[in-house]
């Protein structure tokens, strides 16, 4: 509120003083006053997740351009001002000459407003839970009679940006730009811990983020040579630098292995600087070369979190860390080569070369985990990632007639990780395409490509084929990926188009033992169009999305008397998701200049469908088999039979329906009924309760906030009056 009131008092000061500019000036713009009625399930969090819905309360949006005389101008728009999706900008300058402005956005991120939680934050992101259940514990044994004393989170975050931007032409060429950029974050969202003793625990987060940029540009130009400079500052700062809560499953008085509070650490306040010069220049036969060098930093020095919040653990003292602060820095590298040319009308080609750097310069620190409070002690060591990659791309494509267009490239990738449980990947991949026109009516575009994924490991058993390593390497995991997509485009007839287009994306993972194992991404589409003259057109298209993957792992029990690592607790789980959507259009004009009508309808229906397949053997007496990825102990005879987890689904429905009326050159209205429906089904989240030990026995230590995403059906009726001047 307090940046809009700058930002419009900065607009009227500029308005006033503007006749003072010139004797003559010619204000042009649209001043839109309108509010809206809501009606059916309109207090849905889902339905006003990023956008608000203002009922009842009038809305004011402004648009003008005021040439000032002298080539002077002054140029604003509001849109949903002092709302939360508010959008407020002013700028002033020379036609084609220097310009600056100002600009204040506010975007929200309503998550869920059914969310009740025992947690109370008495600030600082520090959670308590009230005393009633501190008093009953430990005879309680669990949360199970405690529901009312949870209370209502409305889980919401907006974003606030404020910022102000530059550019002044000057010499011959020349062009110097800035801008500024200040966003802050602020509400509240939810965040999920687990810790070491079988303890879950959901809070409202409080968020205090705040993220300036700025960055500066010189570029010089002619027919012929580019030059450009460039400068990058960022910084971030959190408003915690941790979140603190009571354990609701422990008792008043700490033990060394059972803590009333815990802790965690939030994102780390950093900063970061980039600079780069880049250059292109034309050069003979139609060539043209391109070059950028560029080099950046980022550090973060924030201070370490003792090793445990438990008061009974002499390592919970910070003098017991060897290190106070993280020392984080990474630098960046970044040159890149490209040359292009089309030296006769047949043939073209493209060469480029690219070399990034980023080298973690953290240092290794030796910690040493709490026993009792997080697992088992044991010497850890911090593991800085960060990796170079060189890449070399060719193309070549040849005009082989006036109908057709055909291409071929090679690309190769090269990566150098450190810190990572391979030593390098090489990516290799060869592509082609081809532009068919078959008749003045018919176009075809088609692109293939095949990529081979290989790893260069470390140790002689690679640790992305080591079962214990691979569920978690899958990015650096040799694979196989073919890809493919077509575009048909045909105009049989004036006024009608009909587009046809298919893609895929496939890849094997044929050494992988855990983690990924295959992958597989297709889509089709149709859209047609037809217009009846000028006064009349329809539109609508269908499109199908499908995405199948299949992933393993192994069960391997770590408590006594079970602490067993067998192949044959293995499973497999299959995932399949579809989304359809469909869409119908049509715009009409009635009566030319006075009187429009349109109407949009989508549809979209989404779903996802696991099914886990446990590895059927016999289990020796003295180990638990578990090879199953959703009940922790099958029925006997069940093993290597198909198990389907509960389907999620989800539809949506737009439906959007304008009229406008324009009564003179100054005055227009309009009128919209908009509606909104959301259908869902979602095991996940339709089963979390507050306390799930009463729904789960297994998890008797699991505290969630309860949040749903409960259908809507909304219908929105908007009314606005335009004034021109």
């Amino acid at each position: 509120m307090r940046h809009s009131t700058v930002v419009l008092l900065a607009a009227a000061a500029l308005c006033c003083a503007a006749p003072a500019l010139a004797q003559e000036t010619s204000p042009e713009g649209t001043v839109r006053r309108g509010g809206a009625f809501l009606s059916g399930d309109k207090d849905s969090a889902k339905l006003q997740r990023y956008e608000v819905m203002p009922e009842n309360k009038a809305t004011i949006d402004v648009d003008f351009d005021w040439n000032l005389g002298r080539g002077l101008y002054i140029a604003g728009a509001t849109k949903n001002a002092l709302f939360d999706d508010e959008r407020i900008g002013l700028e002033f300058g020379r036609r084609a000459g220097f310009k600056a402005g100002l600009f204040y956005t506010r975007s929200p991120n309503w998550i869920s407003n059914t969310a009740r939680s025992y947690f109370t934050d008495i600030g600082g992101d520090v959670f308590t839970i009230p005393a009633a259940i501190h008093s009953q514990m430990p005879a309680a044994a669990n949360l199970s009679g405690f529901a009312s004393y949870a209370v209502p989170v409305d889980l919401r975050v907006v974003r606030r940006t404020t910022g102000a931007y530059t550019s002044v032409p000057f010499g011959e060429g020349f062009t110097f730009t800035a801008k500024y950029q200040d966003e802050q974050r602020s509400g509240h969202m939810p965040q999920t811990w687990g810790s070491g003793f079988s303890s879950v625990v959901e809070l409202p987060v409080a968020v205090d983020y705040s993220t300036r940029n700025a960055d500066f540009s010189l570029e010089y130009a002619d027919k012929d040579l580019f030059l450009r400079t460039t400068a990058f500052v960022s910084s971030f700062r959190n408003g915690y630098d941790r979140i603190v809560w009571e354990n609701p499953n422990q008792y008043l008085t700490p033990t060394a292995s059972a803590p009333t509070v815990l802790q965690t650490a939030t994102a780390p306040d950093n900063r970061a600087f980039n600079v780069d010069v880049s250059a292109s220049y034309n050069l003979p036969a139609r060539h043209r070369i391109t070059a950028l060098v560029g080099i950046g930093q980022m550090r973060q020095d924030q201070a370490l979190l003792p090793y445990t919040s438990n008061s009974a653990i002499a390592l919970s003292n910070p003098a017991a860390l060897p290190v106070g602060n993280a020392d984080g820095k990474i630098d960046t590298t970044l040159y890149t080569l490209k040359l292009t040319g089309d030296p006769i009308p047949l043939l073209g080609y493209s060469l480029s070369y690219r070399y990034y750097d980023m080298d973690n310069r953290s240092p290794e620190i030796d910690l040493t985990p709490v026993q009792g409070d997080a697992g088992s002690a044991g010497a850890d060591t911090t593991d800085p990632i960060g990796w170079k990659k060189v890449t070399w791309k060719a193309e070549l494509h040849v005009n082989a007639a006036a109908w057709l267009r055909v291409g071929i490239g090679y690309d190769h990738d090269k990566w150098d990780h450190q810190g990572r449980a391979v030593a390098s990947n090489t990516q290799k991949t060869v592509r082609g395409f081809a532009d068919v026109q078959f008749a003045q009516w018919v176009g075809l575009h088609a692109s293939y490509s095949d990529v081979k994924f290989t790893a260069d490991c470390i140790e002689e058993d690679c640790a992305i084929e080591d079962e214990a390593a691979g569920a978690t390497h899958f990015d650096i995991a040799e694979r196989k990926t073919k890809r493919y997509d077509a575009v048909l485009t045909v105009t049989p007839l004036d006024g009608l188009s009909i587009g046809l287009t298919a893609a895929q994306d496939k890849s094997d993972y044929e050494d992988s033992v855990f983690g990924l194992t295959y992958r597989k991404t297709h889509s089709y589409g149709l859209d047609v169009s037809y217009a009846f003259g000028e006064t009349f057109s329809v539109y609508g298209g269908y499109v199908k999305d499908k995405m199948d993957w299949d992933q393993a792992s192994r069960y391997r029990a770590v408590s006594p008397p079970a602490q067993v690592d067998n192949p044959l607790n293995n499973w497999f789980a299959q995932t399949r998701d579809d989304n359809k959507t469909w869409s119908l259009g049509a715009d009409w004009k009635a009566i030319k200049d006075k009187l429009s009508f349109s109407a949009d309808y989508t549809k979209s229906d989404g779903s996802s469908a696991q099914q886990c397949i446990p590895v059927y053997g016999t289990v020796p007496a003295n180990e638990l088999y578990q090879g199953n990825c959703i009940f922790p102990a099958p029925p006997a005879g069940t093993f290597g039979t198909p198990q389907t987890w509960p389907e999620v689904d989800a539809k949506f429905t737009w439906l959007k329906v304008k009229g406008y009326y324009t009564f003179s050159k100054a005055l227009s209205a309009g009128l919209e009924f908009w509606k909104y429906k959301f259908e869902g089904v979602d095991w996940a989240s339709d089963m979390t309760q507050i306390y799930m030990g009463g729904y789960d026995p297994s998890a008797a230590k699991f505290v969630f906030m309860g949040v749903k995403n409960p259908d809507y059906d909304a219908k929105i009726f908007r009314a606005y009056l335009d004034y021109r001047f």
